[in-house]
């Protein structure tokens, strides 16, 4: 019986409300306890989708969806292709207007049947139950059985103890529940059962703890929840009723408060379509239900389920909101106490909601049916790898990188960017320092003028005195300016050395390894690397140019092919996409570069660790994608691996966003302003990318603990909007595992 019930609240079906609205956005709301939804994906799913159940349909090991399409009066299928992506929707024909479905298996064979609930063409023409037996390859043509007058809601489970699965009907217009017993080799005829007025909603499970299954209506018409307990052999004692709230439109079973019984979880739509509503807890005191408990949520809520979607063990509660098109989670505190309700973008008029794991990640998803645009939402449930929303911090004009390390010396990662300045003429050309306050706030900016145009900063001890200095990359003046640090983020007058033509990228490393920090650029005009060695002192001795792909954008460094002195990595951003690698000879000189083929037009290179080989693996974004080339040993690389980010992701940075161990992607999107996270599945491949909005034109971005948490946000430097924008990493219980240097990510350059 425990596992009939575990089942029924998985393939539970969930009604559909009555009307339709226009749609009232919302945006997720940015910090929350432990648990976080993707803005969803929509999926389409047919003509008037109304409900939604999950279940694996093909016996694959993964959840499908069954959608009740209710104009078009058939059901709609959407198989999961893994990680929670869909094939196209195929269709099969039932009763007149379906306006429920459920998933269970009818015909004992193993596999997951669909039974519908058909509303019927009219209020004076009886409706119907259509089953559609799953023969392991697909779905034999609908049986239709009588139900009562307008069957709005669908359950299965065994009412009779027999072991096979039976119908129970909410019938709107004739106020009852009909009993459609299973004898194998389909339904005896319906018996019907009086509940309260307009029934929309029908759930079964064992309420009184006698073992077997009882009936539990919403009744919209009277504002409550009916109760029929099964006396055995699927005969029911007449109903008993609890008062909810106005207009209860969903019902749910679960327990709530830990004490071995079900409870009671429905919705109340509100007053009327401008109101907010609510969740109403009943819980069980033995076979009967305390006075109703609400919980605020998003306004006209018209489904419920439960599910612990967080994780610790306890049902929480889930709403459709109608017509805002949300969903509304409420985390269960224990003992039936809930979080303040948190609302995340569904789809347009989302009504019904299903639970079940979409992605395989081993938590649980949302499915919403979106009634007026005909698609279903998947809402995939993210616990790691999660951010705040962007809090922004003004810079200097045009900000066109970023890069973070404790410049003033009190522990904690300060800000610094460059800032390419106004057109014409480049005017207001500067570096911008803002100091970190604690928690991730930054003081204002303080300004410092370098060469014309910067279009990339880096930190390093260049003068050897045990605090961090600056170093640009000048588009417009073809040369690097360094400023030293001089105690406390005060920094001396800027100091220039030449360069190729317009160098657009800039890095730090020990490139001839006598111990002090020497510079390389990304020229963009002159499609070649200029190195310029560290001769003490912050002084440089002239640039030596060696060349690359063609209009190479970034620059990084690192030990590529494991020989003990760092190389050269450029991305360059011919239409056809390269990475350039140059081999250290050991003294600061570069054998001829080799180049591997990228994505389109690649526009920054990050070095690291990904398959955990112990060599430096290539990451580049582009215009398109994210491109990953594999080390395979001595410098030579798999064909690039190509992953979808945002739109234009024109820098990228390598980091353990997500706490488990392995390097993660962060990309900033010039074009869709926002950054995305690529989380790695432990051997260089990638979850699909989930995006967080940043700024206007963000062009580059870092990883760093800006607010000491112990884990890795996200800083992004927009140049339309002229500052930086900070996300704090939000993902729960989580603290950055220190990495070993071969797993560091050692390159990571701007545009």
């Amino acid at each position: 019986m425990a596992k009939m019930y575990k089942q029924q609240q998985w393939c539970r079906p969930v009604w559909w409300g009555l009307g339709l609205a226009a749609v009232m956005g919302v945006w997720p709301s940015a910090v929350g306890a432990q648990v976080n939804f993707l803005v969803a994906p929509r999926f389409p799913a047919g003509g008037n989708p109304v409900s939604v159940a999950l279940g694996d349909l093909d016996g694959d090991g993964d959840l499908d969806i069954a959608i009740a399409n209710s104009i078009n009066s058939y059901v709609s299928i959407l198989l999961n292709s893994g990680s929670g992506r869909f094939a196209l929707a195929q269709s099969f024909a039932v009763g007149d207007l379906p306006v429920s479905v459920a998933l269970g298996d009818l015909d004992g064979d193993g596999d997951l049947d669909i039974a519908t609930a058909n509303r019927g063409a009219n209020t004076d023409f009886p409706g119907s139950v259509s089953v559609l037996l799953n023969d392991g390859g697909g779905f034999a043509p609908a049986r239709s059985f009588p139900a009562g007058n307008a069957p709005y809601s669908v359950a299965l489970g065994d009412l009779d103890g027999d072991g096979d699965l039976d119908i129970a009907t909410a019938n709107l217009y004739s106020n009852d529940v009909s009993v459609l017993l299973n004898f194998g080799d389909g339904f005896a005829p319906a018996r019907s059962f009086r509940v309260g007025d307009l029934p929309v909603s029908v759930a079964l499970g064992d309420l009184d703890g006698d073992g077997d299954l009882d009936i539990a209506t919403t009744n919209v018409g009277s504002d409550s929840v009916s109760v029929l307990s099964n006396r055995g052999g699927g005969n029911f004692a007449p109903a008993r009723a609890f008062a909810t709230g106005y207009r209860s439109y969903s019902v749910a079973l679960g327990d709530l408060d830990g004490d071995g019984d079900l409870d009671i979880a429905t919705v109340n739509y509100g007053l009327n379509r401008y109101s907010s509503g609510a969740v109403i807890v009943l819980l069980n005191t033995g076979g009967s239900f305390a006075p109703a408990r609400s919980f605020a949520v998003r306004d006209n809520p018209t489904a419920v389920a439960l599910g612990d979607l967080d994780g610790d063990g306890d049902p929480d509660i889930a709403t459709a909101n109608n017509f805002s098109g949300t969903v509304s989670v409420l985390l269960n505190t224990g003992g039936a106490s809930f979080t303040a309700a948190r609302s995340f973008v569904a789809g347009d008029i989302s009504s019904p909601v299903g639970l079940g794991d979409l992605d395989d990640d081993g938590d649980l998803d949302i499915a919403t049916a979106n009634s007026n645009s005909g698609t279903v939402s998947v809402l995939s449930n993210i616990d790691r790898g999660t951010f705040a929303a962007a809090r922004s911090f003004e810079t200097g004009d045009f900000s066109r990188s970023v890069v973070l390390g404790d410049i003033d010396g009190d522990g904690d990662l300060d800000l610094a960017t460059a800032n390419r300045g106004a057109y014409p003429g480049f005017s207001g050309t500067t570096v911008s320092v803002l100091l970190n306050s604690g928690g991730g706030n930054f003081l204002a900016a303080r300004s410092f003028a370098a060469g014309s145009a910067p279009y990339s900063v880096e930190l390093g001890d260049i003068d050897g005195d045990g605090d961090l200095d600056l170093a640009t990359a000048n588009f417009q003046s073809d040369d690097v300016s360094v400023l030293l640090n001089s105690g406390s983020g005060s920094f001396t007058a800027a100091r220039s050395f030449r360069t190729g033509d317009s160098p657009r990228s800039v890095a730090l490393g020990d490139l001839d390894g006598d111990g002090d920090l020497d510079i390389a650029t990304a020229n963009l005009y002159s499609n070649d690397v200029s190195v310029l060695l560290n001769f003490g002192g912050g002084g440089f001795a002239p640039a030596r140019s060696f060349r690359t792909g063609d209009s190479p954008r970034s620059v990084a460094l690192g030990d590529l092919d494991g020989d003990g002195d760092l190389d050269i990595a450029t991305a360059n951003s011919i239409v056809s996409g390269t990475v350039s690698v140059l081999l250290n000879d050991g003294g600061g000189g570069f054998a001829p570069a080799r180049s591997f083929a990228t994505g389109e037009s690649s526009q920054s290179v990050a070095l690291g660790d990904l398959d955990f080989d112990g060599d430096l693996d290539i990451v580049t974004a582009g215009v398109g994608d994210v491109s990953v080339l594999l080390n395979t040993g001595g410098a030579s690389f798999t064909a690039a691996r190509s992953f979808v980010a945002g739109n234009a992701p024109y820098s990228v940075a390598l980091g353990d966003i997500d706490g488990d161990g392995d390097l993660d992607i962060a990309t900033a999107n010039n074009f869709s302003a926002d950054a995305s996270v690529l989380l790695n599945d432990g051997g260089g491949g990638f979850a699909r990318a989930r995006s967080f909005p940043a700024g206007l034109t963000p062009n580059t971005v870092r990883l760093g603990d800006l607010d000491g948490d112990s884990d890795l946000d996200i800083a992004i430097a927009n140049g339309a909007s002229g500052n930086v924008a900070v996300l704090r990493n939000i993902t729960p219980n989580s603290a950055a595992r220190p990495l070993s240097p071969t797993a560091a990510a050692v390159g990571a350059a701007s545009k």
